[in-house]
Parts: C-alpha cells; sequence; structure tokens
C-alpha cells in the first residue's frame, strides 16, 4: 500500500483494526492507519500479524484519546519488523515512519507490544512510542525480540531521534500543570544495538512521573556515536516536576563508545539533551 488512509475514528470511539496474513506487510508513503476516541469513546486497537512488516517513507500507526477515555493499543506479531525513512508534505513538513501510542486527556494511552525476531529502526524513521500530554498515563512499550534490535540514527537538518520512547510531553499550551506518566519500556532480546544518535527514552517533560526502562540483552548491548549533536544511549530523565523513573540494564557485555550514554539525571527543559519536538509531538500538534 503506497497511498492513503485506513482509519476507525470518531466521536463514540475508534474500532479495531486488524491485519492478518501469511506473507509480508509493506507500506510505503504518506500512509496512515489509524484509530482514536474523539469525545466519548475509547480508541480502537490495532493488531497486525505478518511474516514480516516495513514501514517505510512517513507511513504510521497512530492510536489515541483526546477526552476522557483510553487510547487503543497497537500488538504486531512477525518475523521481521522493519520502519524507515520519512515523507514529506507539499508544504515541506517532514513527517517519520512511527508506531506511535497517545492521550491527550484524563484517559490512558495504549500499549505498544512488538513480537519478533528482529526489529530495525532507521533511516530517518522516528521509530515506536507513546506519549502522555494531558492527565492520563502513557502506555507501555513492550518488544520481545529474540534476536536482535538496531536502532539506527541518521545526519540532516530537522531530523529528529530515532528510537523507542515513552515520555510525558509539554502539553499543547506549554505549560507543565499536565501530570499523567510516562509508560514504561520493557525490552528483551539478545543483541541491542544503539547508534549514530538513536535513543531509548522513558523520560518526563512536564509534572508527570518518568517511566521505568527495563532492558534485558543476553549477549551484548552496544551503543556508539552521534547525530547532530544528540548522543546515542539510554536517558532516564526528568526535566520538569515530575520525577525520572527507574533505569534497570542487565546484560553480560556492554560497549560503550564514541560519546555515547546512559543517562540518568533531574535537570531543567533547557538543558534537554535530545529533541523536545520529537518525531511523535510534532505528529499529534504537541510541540
Amino acid at each position: 500500500i503506497t497511498a492513503g488512509q485506513i482509519t476507525s475514528s470518531g466521536d463514540e470511539g475508534g474500532g479495531n483494526i486488524t491485519f492478518n496474513t501469511n506473507s509480508n506487510f509493506y507500506l510505503d508513503g504518506l500512509f496512515v492507519v489509524r484509530s482514536d476516541g474523539f469525545k466519548d469513546g475509547e480508541g480502537g486497537d490495532i493488531n497486525l500479524r505478518a511474516n514480516s512488516v516495513l514501514l517505510k517513507g512517513g507511513s504510521r500507526f497512530l492510536t489515541g484519546s483526546e477526552q476522557a477515555e483510553d487510547g487503543g493499543d497497537i500488538t504486531v506479531n512477525a518475523n521481521y519488523v522493519e520502519l524507515s525513512g520519512s515523507g514529506t508534505y507539499p508544504n515541506g513538513l517532514r513527517i517519520p515512519t512511527v508506531m506511535s501510542a497517545a492521550t491527550f486527556s484524563s484517559g490512558n494511552a495504549g500499549n505498544i507490544t512488538v513480537n519478533a525476531q528482529r526489529l530495525l529502526i532507521h533511516e530517518g524513521a522516528g521509530g515506536l512510542g507513546t506519549l502522555t500530554g494531558n492527565g492520563g498515563d502513557g502506555g507501555d512499550v513492550i518488544l520481545d525480540v529474540s534476536e536482535s534490535i538496531e536502532l539506527i540514527g541518521i545526519e540532516g537538518d530537522d531530523v529528529t531521534p530515532i528510537g523507542i520512547l515513552s515520555d510525558t510531553a509539554n502539553n499543547r499550551f506549554g505549560n507543565q500543570a499536565f501530570d499523567g506518566k510516562a509508560g514504561d519500556i520493557f525490552i528483551k532480546t539478545k543483541r541491542l544495538i544503539v547508534r549514530d544518535g538513536a535513543i531509548i527514552s522513558s523520560s518526563t517533560l512536564n509534572g508527570g512521573l518518568g517511566g521505568n526502562l527495563n532492558i534485558d540483552a543476553s549477549e551484548f548491548i552496544q551503543l556508539s556515536g552521534t547525530s547532530n549533536g544528540f548522543a546515542s544511549g539510554i536517558y532516564s530523565q526528568a526535566f520538569g516536576a515530575g520525577n525520572a523513573g527507574k533505569l534497570s540494564v542487565t546484560t553480560p557485555n556492554l560497549i560503550i563508545s564514541d560519546q555515547a550514554t546512559i543517562t540518568t539525571r533531574t535537570a531543567t527543559v533547557t538543558e534537554v539533551n535530545y529533541a523536545i519536538n520529537s518525531s511523535f509531538q510534532r505528529e499529534f500538534g504537541l510541540s
């Protein structure tokens, strides 16, 4: 599929969207699959089962909640999952390829779950993320990837960090009054590679608590390099009134090189060391 959209959204809630194939699932271009609850209803779930999943060129899976109910989950089961690239609208707005579950209400965001053998995010894709910009809690990101996860950044103007995020956001009106908690991140794999400015982050940019970050890599974790001044790494940070979450990393071999970092800290927003204007905030107008 290379153009258009599949939506199941509405004031009374979104419906579920399910794809089930024994072959490959491929989206290329500014194609959107989304299910949102705008007023009184919950957002629907997006479920995808395939041999391989390829999203590129600005294609997006989105669930969300804009009023009081919860947003839907995104669940992907495949042998191989790849997110790559971005697309550009005629007005010049660049849209990275993402899977995102968000809440802008007192309802909670949905979870993102990926069960696969390999996961690759590269070439300017935004990645996987859950986000809260209001009083509701962010969803969890759960990655059970039996072989390897590779997150590879990219140089260039107007390129936000590639990665896996579960953050609280500055809300639409630019204050920190909202206190929804960021979701947790759970990663289980053999080999985790994060390089060239890519990041894994569970951080808070408002009054809410940051989420917990749990990584278990049975062979190794390799962190290396920078992109556009941002260091590759694993981040658990607080830039608002809320506290950062807990960080747990388990692996027999941890390799950190070329200015990469593992960072836990409390700071001010002016000290933020990766872009507040993330792919997910930009997509939903929160930046």
